[in-house]
């Protein structure tokens, strides 16, 4: 299991047993078959080398800490719109902080469709961002950081919150949020969104 860095399931596999990839850090990408149903507790905790996955749309649950220390995982695409999680299945490191608590996964973010569990469960967690998979595509609306398609007041505190350090934006939150395309999120942003909303200046 160790020089192992792809793994592909064969189609008819329905389940992944808690603890069967444990701790293989090689291990790079991970392929799933459309008729997988079940990812048990632990199975892909510690895969350091892991960087995105894609859960199928056939799947109803993901166990307790499935991907659980996978610190490079930083985005996982979920296309069930009806899966269950355990605890934390995802989105922590095993580095713990100044508090004895284990850090999250810096920018993670959860792909999946508007309304799905997968987005109730990125609005649970401070650490989560969500990305709608049927906008991802679509052409960046500037200002307009929740993608609910208005500019407001909603957008102004998501950026303020992104810039205080309190819930940081995922990848899209953040190419919507930057206004004035420096590359970066400040106040600047702000002042540019608030004159759209006054009236005084159209984002464009």
């Amino acid at each position: 299991m160790d020089s192992v860095k792809r793994v592909i399931f064969g189609e008819g596999i329905t389940g992944i047993r808690a603890d069967s990839f444990k701790h293989a850090e090689r291990i790079e990408s991970v392929e799933f078959p459309s008729t997988l149903e079940s990812i048990d507790g632990e199975a892909f905790c510690g895969c350091k080398g892991l960087k995105e996955i894609t859960i199928p749309e056939n799947t109803a649950s993901i166990g307790s800490w499935a991907f659980d220390n996978c610190n490079d995982l930083a985005a996982v695409t979920i296309l069930s719109r009806n899966v269950t999680f355990g605890e934390t299945p995802f989105g922590y490191t095993d580095i713990k902080d100044e508090t004895d608590h284990y850090m999250p996964v810096e920018n993670f973010t959860l792909i999946g469709y508007k309304g799905s569990t997968a987005e109730e469960y990125a609005n649970k967690h401070i650490n989560c961002g969500f990305v709608d998979i049927e906008h991802m595509n679509a052409p960046v609306k500037l200002g307009d950081v929740n993608d609910d398609g208005k500019i407001n007041s909603a957008d102004i505190t998501k950026t303020a919150a992104h810039i205080k350090g309190m819930k940081t934006l995922s990848d899209s939150e953040k190419a919507r949020a930057d206004v004035n395309g420096d590359s970066k999120i400040n106040s600047a942003d702000i002042t540019k969104i608030a004159a759209h909303i006054k009236g005084l200046k159209t984002i464009s």
